[in-house]
């Protein structure tokens, strides 16, 4: 799997697994060597089932570990072509002895529950990610999670910043601003747009772990996270959660339909909007062209109405 989770696998999922290949997916693609070595190790364990996850299957990471594997039973999705394009897909196809279209389900969850479901004959009673946390201890603290994958998925630290003083002038809550340690330089940004009472704003960017951010998650009582791995953290921490979104993929990884209202609050730009209004429209036209649109067009009174309206203020 791809080491950056591995720490989450090792702490929440170590009595479901007897052994791990843990890869560097840049050094796998950019170093020849190193990837002949993981490629030999997979090839050489004999397993006997091999079965690749992903929708958006990589021809260079996860079909590649598919065709090394020389397992008797392959098993992958049907797919798309959002990672490779169709006549490399078409042969990469090859590589695998089933593959199992779930295309109608559209949300990244539902469409891993109905995957393994076919794989297993059997029907799994998830009706959402979590983790196996004892309960928290809630903390009168608030999360900001400005960093993301891509700077288009990122909300502006000025944006934050307005909104961090709408919590420092109304609430008595503590203000973590969390995130990875490239995500220092927005925690500086919003730090120096900060009016006052900057006595209650912490810096986490970088000093902490996984499994540390998760129980950091968990013991919040509001997470405000731009469109990465933190804001589905705390949907399945169960912290109440405003996402911030450019509307990419939309319906595939977010909104969470099945959750209550005064749990967890999606914001997309003025294009999309109130996205329930033209939901399936949406699904359509974003996961066919891949649309998205300016984040920022995301005001901050839309996300301090959220605030106000999940957390009763």
């Amino acid at each position: 799997g791809n080491e950056i989770w591995r720490e989450l696998a090792e702490e929440y999922d170590k009595a479901f697994i007897d052994q791990s290949i843990w890869i560097n997916r840049n050094k796998f693609r950019s170093d020849r060597k190193y990837r002949n070595e993981k490629l030999k190790l997979v090839s050489s364990e004999g397993f006997e089932y091999a079965i690749e996850t992903t929708t958006s299957r990589d021809m260079f990471f996860g079909d590649a570990i598919i065709k090394a594997s020389n397992a008797k039973y392959r098993i992958g999705k049907k797919g798309d072509t959002s990672n490779t394009i169709g006549l490399w897909k078409f042969f990469t196809d090859k590589y695998y002895t089933r593959l199992i279209d779930v295309s109608k389900y559209v949300f990244e969850f539902e469409s891993n529950k109905k995957y393994f479901e076919e794989i297993l004959n059997t029907g799994i009673p998830l009706e959402t990610t979590y983790f196996n946390l004892s309960p928290a201890i809630i903390n009168d603290t608030i999360i900001l999670f400005p960093g993301a994958s891509e700077k288009t998925k990122q909300w502006s630290p000025e944006n934050f910043a307005i909104v961090a003083n709408y919590l420092l002038n109304i609430t008595s809550s503590e203000i973590v601003i969390a995130g990875s340690k490239y995500d220092g330089l927005l925690a500086g940004e919003i730090f120096g747009e900060i009016i006052d009472n900057n006595q209650r704003v912490y810096n986490l960017c970088g000093s902490t772990s996984l499994p540390q951010l998760v129980n950091l998650i968990a013991g919040a009582k509001l997470l405000i996270s731009s469109d990465t791995s933190a804001f589905h953290i705390g949907i399945a921490s169960s912290t109440k959660v405003i996402g911030l979104f450019d509307g990419r993929h939309f319906g595939r990884f977010a909104p969470y339909l099945n959750l209550n209202k005064k749990d967890a609050a999606f914001l997309y730009p003025s294009p999309i909007g109130n996205y329930m209004i033209k939901y399936n429209y949406w699904v359509r036209k974003n996961n066919a062209k891949n649309l998205g649109f300016n984040i920022n067009e995301i005001k901050p009174d839309e996300v301090i109405k959220s605030i106000i309206y999940l957390l009763d203020l």
